[in-house]
């Protein structure tokens, strides 16, 4: 075996990498030294170690062996779950790691930064994926933002008065965050 030229899968487990042999009057390719095939193309390899052996027409048997390399996986972290009140705006961010390069990333809601500003009136999650240079996606990660329910506030009791009496008043306030 004169040389061996191999490329590595792209995204982890797709199986995407590929093994060529250049061998001075070689007739067949094998990978396991049982099935042997014309062509020095091997395609459609995983992550892993290959014993290459190549046979010439006098049953010659050169030996030789690679390593299929395999990226890292894409991960995601989305943070933060958050509460706000009606009207108000939660910051969701996503950071991606591992795979290859840079990331590029895909909320649910239609934007497609790494920081994104949601402002929803009812409770609500919002998904993210990440996806490395080579295209390999990260699996999805969602982030919930609670909304707190409006405030209210109810007059507990109607009372007539004459001018220049006084009286007792109360309400009862709910919603919001239940603060002071």
């Amino acid at each position: 075996i004169d040389s061996m030229i191999k490329t590595d899968e792209l995204c982890v487990g797709d199986c995407s990498g590929t093994i060529t042999v250049f061998s001075n009057g070689a007739l067949l390719y094998s990978l396991d030294g049982i099935t042997y095939q014309g062509s020095n193309l091997f395609s459609n390899l995983c992550a892993g170690t290959y014993t290459v052996y190549v046979q010439d027409s006098n049953f010659c048997l050169s030996i030789d062996s690679t390593v299929i390399l395999g990226p890292s996986p894409v991960t995601l972290q989305a943070f933060s779950d958050t509460t706000i009140c009606i009207g108000g705006t939660a910051q969701l961010n996503a950071i991606g790691s591992g795979g290859v390069g840079a990331f590029t990333y895909a909320w649910d809601n239609g934007d497609l930064t790494q920081l994104v500003s949601v402002s929803p009136i009812i409770n609500q999650s919002y998904c993210v994926v990440a996806t490395d240079s080579n295209g390999c996606p990260s699996s999805q990660q969602c982030v919930s933002v609670t909304v707190n329910p409006p405030l209210s506030v109810i007059a507990l009791s109607n009372q007539t008065i004459c001018v220049g009496d006084s009286a007792n008043i109360s309400a009862t306030a709910s919603g919001g965050d239940g603060g002071p």
